[in-house]
């Protein structure tokens, strides 16, 4: 009967690792694998698959933005991730795919939580905003909202071709996140627009610091930090969301 207990209680804890290494797998898709040998009470032994934190391999930053067309540096890419503490995004909206209106933007974004927005402009400056708040399109007037996980980020800058990324943080007490309708995100006072048909040189998109955004010290930044201008026109934009 002894026996019989023994292997009972053998049997349950292969069933639970086998679940728990499945389950483990399926949550941890970019972990490797590694063979280990495991005893059974007859001395035979079993080749069970363990789950092994490879550092190295931990963060895949080639398939975090698969679809992007505009962070074409890993280094930006791996900047964003450790800015916001999520490594899969998936890309609902890019205006060279999907149209340049305010209202294809907001058909396919609004509502959808958080969001990371990536700007490249005619100028190959390259920039963008984070909100955690859903954007909008409300029937009349404005929409504001108080963000503090809010953030703008500068890749590249269109004078300097300076690649080393810019974070402005929210200032104390939060940032504005705007919504309107005929715009698709605005983020602080003018601290960085993009209007509808911002392709078409309508130079309605733009970009002043104004001290909503303030650099990760706390100080202030030059008003065209983000593009090197105040007014820009986009090569494209991409709109992403966690996966």
């Amino acid at each position: 009967d002894d026996d019989d207990d023994e292997e009972d209680i053998e049997n349950n804890i292969n069933d639970s690792l086998d679940i728990h290494d499945t389950v483990y797998q399926k949550q941890n898709p970019s972990m490797h694998k590694k063979k280990i040998q495991r005893k059974t009470k007859e001395e035979d032994h079993e080749e069970v698959n363990i789950e092994v934190i490879d550092p190295e391999k931990s963060m895949d930053i080639k398939t975090s933005f698969p679809e992007t067309v505009v962070l074409y540096r890993e280094h930006w890419k791996k900047f964003l991730i450790e800015r916001t503490h999520i490594d899969e995004w998936n890309c609902i909206y890019r205006a060279t795919r999907d149209g340049w209106l305010a209202r294809n933007f907001h058909s396919l974004v609004d509502h959808k939580g958080p969001t990371l927005t990536l700007i490249r402009t005619t100028h190959s400056a390259v920039f963008g905003g984070y909100s955690s708040v859903s954007w909008r399109s409300p029937s009349f007037g404005e929409l504001s909202h108080n963000d503090r996980q809010a953030f703008l980020f500068s890749f590249r800058r269109r004078l300097s071709g300076d690649e080393t990324p810019i974070l402005l943080k929210a200032k104390e007490g939060g940032a504005q996140v705007r919504h309107a309708s005929e715009s698709l995100v605005a983020f602080g006072t003018q601290d960085l627009v993009v209007a509808s048909s911002s392709n078409s040189g309508n130079m309605q998109s733009l970009s002043r610091l104004s001290g909503e955004f303030v650099l990760e010290d706390g100080s202030a930044a030059p008003p065209y930090l983000l593009c090197d201008a105040q007014q820009f026109v986009v090569s494209d934009i991409e709109v992403y969301i966690p996966v």
